[in-house]
């Protein structure tokens, strides 16, 4: 048989498998895979859009005054840090961010965060019932950006405090400012762009979308290798200090100007302590939940506090206490679970990489209970609580230490924490129930004699301790709290505090 017949019938056979499958094809069923991130049906172009050519280049439009600066480390004296614009078109909110760093690190294999990039979150300040939108969901949308133009869109999901890759429109430029993978460049710029409906809005009749308040914030990835190695995983991430990425009332609150151009309405205390008050402007007025109010005692009448959350955490901070030795006590009364099914309350302690928590319990396995507490950190990942028993920086509760005298909810309580660099201890109505080893090897001893361990309190470097600033205050989770006579003591006057309650037995 020549070659020619041997196509031929190859072909017939072919042909004959073609149709048997057509065939047939009725009873395959409807395919019904669905993209986990869909794309939309039209690719959008928002080069123009607004007038404003979106390439990197800082158009006048934005204006002169940055909404905030972000220093890495939130150290004032950083030479690094990200100046932040941003500009309410018609269309969609513009934002131009301006990074000011002489290392430049990049390698298109690692992932977005582990080059030299930014991160920005865009959240409608209000619902569209009016009420204040204190929660991250689908129509809050994060977009990370490095200094190579590589990129990921994410937007949160609600009631996860957490955020997944996803598809929006929008469309950002990227220009540098020297060359990658040097240590001799001024920077790197970042223009975006999304459309306002990607964040809630709805248009009118006319094609108003009517917004007028954002709020924005911001994280830098700063690198110190220059040299762009594909297996450098490390990630020096700051945000705002006291800011959350999933509590969008932690945000910076941008207002509309006449001009378009945006200014940050925050309180001149905002960034650090208390309720977010703005001053003035359309966001006038009081954010709840947010950071409580004031508790360092500058007014009598500031020490009595009544807190009920209305998102699933609320926190008040000790107004300029961030430092290293402290000691901070309330009395709590009138705890009452709100909501969820595991309300707490009581004192905690931000530190950069953790927070740590005094805190007292409602509800144990779906009961009240009157005489439950503990202290629990963040997991080394930041990402939730560690509940874990047995890990290293795992819990202490007292599941073993119960007391039937004990009637912390129905009664009221009186919690206290004193830090001391690596020295910490935790007070229940004057008693010292927990404490770090460190405190323990000072001569301390705490009624639970389990040892705390807590991450990220300093850093070492050739056997020296270096120790991380921290801020202490209130916190509340699905819970309404009197927290009374609120007192902050610092240095010495925190140093006598303790000695005077274990009895002149304390010392530094």
């Amino acid at each position: 048989m020549s070659k020619n017949i041997k196509i031929v019938s190859l072909l017939l056979a072919v042909a004959m498998m073609c149709a048997l499958l057509v065939g047939c094809t009725p009873n395959l069923g409807k395919y019904g895979y669905t993209n986990a991130e869909p794309i939309a049906s039209d690719i959008k172009d928002f080069t123009n859009a607004d007038g404003m050519k979106l390439d990197g280049i800082m158009d006048e439009e934005y204006g002169k005054q940055s909404v905030f600066r972000l220093y890495h480390k939130n150290n004032p004296d950083s030479r690094v840090y990200v100046d932040n614009y941003l500009y309410f078109g018609k269309s969609g909110i513009h934002c131009f961010v301006r990074v000011t760093d002489n290392i430049l690190s990049f390698h298109h294999l690692r992932a977005v965060y582990f080059n030299s990039s930014v991160e920005l979150f865009f959240n409608a300040e209000s619902n569209a019932d009016g009420s204040n939108k204190v929660s991250i969901g689908n129509k809050t949308c994060q977009y990370r950006i490095d200094c190579g133009g590589k990129y990921t869109k994410l937007c949160g999901v609600g009631g996860k405090s957490t955020y997944v890759s996803s598809y929006f429109d929008g469309q950002f430029a990227v220009k540098l400012r020297g060359e990658l993978n040097s240590d001799t460049a001024e920077g790197f710029d970042v223009e975006v762009f999304i459309p306002w409906y990607e964040l809630g809005f709805t248009a009118d009749d006319e094609g108003n979308y009517g917004a007028d308040k954002l709020m924005y914030n911001v994280a830098y990835n700063h690198k110190t290798d220059p040299t762009g190695n594909e297996n450098d995983r490390n990630r020096g991430r700051t945000m705002k200090t006291l800011s959350f990425q999933a509590t969008p009332y932690t945000w910076i609150p941008c207002v509309k100007n006449e001009d378009g151009t945006a200014r940050n309405v925050t309180s001149p205390d905002g960034n650090i302590f208390g309720k977010l008050t703005v001053t003035d402007g359309s966001l006038k007025g009081v954010y709840y939940p947010s950071y409580g109010v004031d508790l360092s005692g500058d007014a009598a009448d500031k020490t009595n506090v009544a807190v009920t959350t209305v998102s699933p955490t609320g926190y008040a901070f000790v107004k300029n206490g961030g430092d290293t030795q402290y000691y901070f006590e309330c009395y709590m009364t009138g705890l009452g679970g709100v909501s969820g099914t595991s309300p707490k309350a009581g004192i905690t302690q931000y530190f950069d990489g953790n927070r740590i928590t005094l805190y007292v319990k409602m509800l144990h396995n779906g009961q009240p209970c009157d005489n439950r507490l503990g202290v629990v950190q963040r997991t080394t990942s930041g990402s939730g609580w560690n509940w874990t028993d047995g890990t290293d920086w795992g819990p202490v509760t007292n599941t073993g230490f119960l007391k039937d005298d004990d009637h912390y909810v129905s009664r009221g309580v009186k919690l206290a924490v004193y830090r001391n660099n690596d020295i910490m201890c935790f007070f229940v109505n004057d008693v010292l129930y927990f404490a770090t080893q460190e405190a323990i090897d000072e001569g301390m001893s705490p009624y639970v004699t389990k040892e705390l361990k807590f991450h990220d309190i300093y850093t070492e470097f050739d056997g020296e301790r270096f120790f991380t600033n921290s801020y202490v205050g209130i916190m509340t989770y699905d819970a309404h709290v009197n927290f009374n006579d609120c007192v902050y003591l610092s240095g010495d006057n925190a140093v006598g505090k303790v000695a005077e309650l274990l009895g002149g037995g304390a010392n530094g």
